[in-house]
């Protein structure tokens, strides 16, 4: 088939063009995306096609990645990032990992 694997598993009512939104494209299911807010909200995303951020997430993604993203921090096994001018990190960039503390 020529689905490409981030689409795999996805309702075929969101499976439209290549992806539903720009930031789909970061979609591997390994969570190298980052959901967007507001697409699973009753008004949707008012960005549509051209939002920065994964309309292919399951609804309640972004609040397990954020509860997963606190626990680590706790553990000391993250660092906190401070928040810059924009109110936090861009799509698609990644936290980094204290490995020390896990081992």
């Amino acid at each position: 088939s020529d689905v490409p694997n981030a689409m795999v598993g996805v309702q075929p009512a969101l499976v439209v063009g290549a992806f539903p939104s720009a930031g789909s494209s970061l979609h591997d299911g390994a969570g190298s995306c980052s959901p967007c807010a507001w697409f699973w909200k009753p008004r949707g995303c008012q960005s549509g096609a051209s939002c920065g951020y994964c309309h292919l997430c399951p609804e309640g993604e972004l609040k397990s990645r954020k509860k997963a993203k606190v626990a680590a921090i706790r553990m000391g096994a993250l660092e906190p990032t401070s928040r810059g001018q924009n109110g936090g990190r861009q799509p698609g960039t990644k936290t980094n990992l204290k490995l020390t503390t896990l081992l």
